[in-house]
């Protein structure tokens, strides 16, 4: 405790017979910093998890031997593990489910705060999105305009993507049923099925529930 109290995660306060260096028992306390991996919407524990976890570590630790290298035509990533992020995730299911929700917390925690402090952005955005027409290979009919168009940029983004791993395409579907556009999300579900050969994990299954509801 008193390296973590040194470190800035606990803060020592006195306990109830006096000061934490009269004999009595000190009270730990979180500070700022350890409030964030607590509570619901700013709990930041999935995103550190994923940060500190030893497969995004190690190339990090091999970050010498990759200056050396003559090309750098692969990442750090690639090069310690010899696939990227995306392509280890879509194989790796702890890995893929370590990354999105660390993602999803993230998200959560930049969301809170924009929304806090810039709320007045979002309540005058307009409600009818850019058309995606000339980039959709197939039709996707949403079943009301998207706030501010974010889902429709994230569309077009995601039709750009040359190469789509399963964490694309749940990202896609989420970010629809997340706007309420249910019929849209389970075109893009079947598109996924149909156009590719990657089986649907417990977030894709979690994402067309949620269409479904």
């Amino acid at each position: 405790m008193r390296v973590l109290t040194i470190s800035g995660l606990f803060t020592v306060q006195p306990g109830s017979g006096g000061s934490a260096g009269d004999g009595e028992h000190p009270v730990y306390a979180l500070t700022p910093a350890s409030r964030l991996l607590v509570g619901s919407v700013t709990n930041l524990s999935s995103t550190i998890s994923m940060m500190l976890h030893p497969t995004l570590l190690t190339p990090l630790l091999r970050i010498g031997e990759w200056l050396r290298c003559e090309s750098l035509d692969l990442c750090i990533f690639e090069q310690a593990h010899g696939e990227g992020l995306w392509e280890l995730a879509d194989h790796d299911a702890t890995f893929d489910a370590l990354i999105n929700d660390g993602m999803a917390s993230d998200t959560r925690f930049i969301m809170d705060i924009i929304v806090r402090e810039h709320g007045e952005v979002a309540a005058s955005c307009t409600a009818s999105p850019p058309s995606l027409a000339s980039h959709r290979r197939t039709p996707l009919s949403p079943t009301r305009s998207s706030t501010c168009g974010l889902p429709g940029a994230a569309l077009d983004l995601f039709r750009r993507i040359p190469e789509r791993s399963l964490v694309s395409w749940n990202t896609a579907v989420d970010a629809l049923v997340g706007n309420g556009d249910h019929l849209a999300a389970l075109d893009l579900f079947r598109e996924m099925q149909r156009d590719t050969e990657l089986a649907p994990d417990a977030y894709t299954v979690q994402s067309v529930l949620g269409a479904c509801g």
